[in-house]
């Protein structure tokens, strides 16, 4: 989880912005199932941040810089 305080230019308002990251499975991974069909083989697995989550970091950085820069 990434979160940061933001002091508004304008005056002494404080935004605190807090984006959850999500662990997901690589995209480009080939999935195993175990052989007694109880889930997911995750031994050796790539795992990459979730691409909506990758989206809702570029989104606060804009956010971030346009308060600060």
């Amino acid at each position: 989880m990434f979160s940061f305080s933001l002091a508004s230019p304008s005056g002494p308002h404080n935004m605190k912005v807090l984006v959850g990251i999500k662990r997901a499975l690589d995209y480009a991974a080939r999935v195993r199932v175990r052989p007694d069909g109880s889930g997911v083989d995750l031994g050796g697995a790539r795992m990459s941040v979730n691409p909506f989550c990758e989206i809702a970091l570029e989104v606060r950085q804009k956010v971030f810089f346009f308060f600060f820069f």
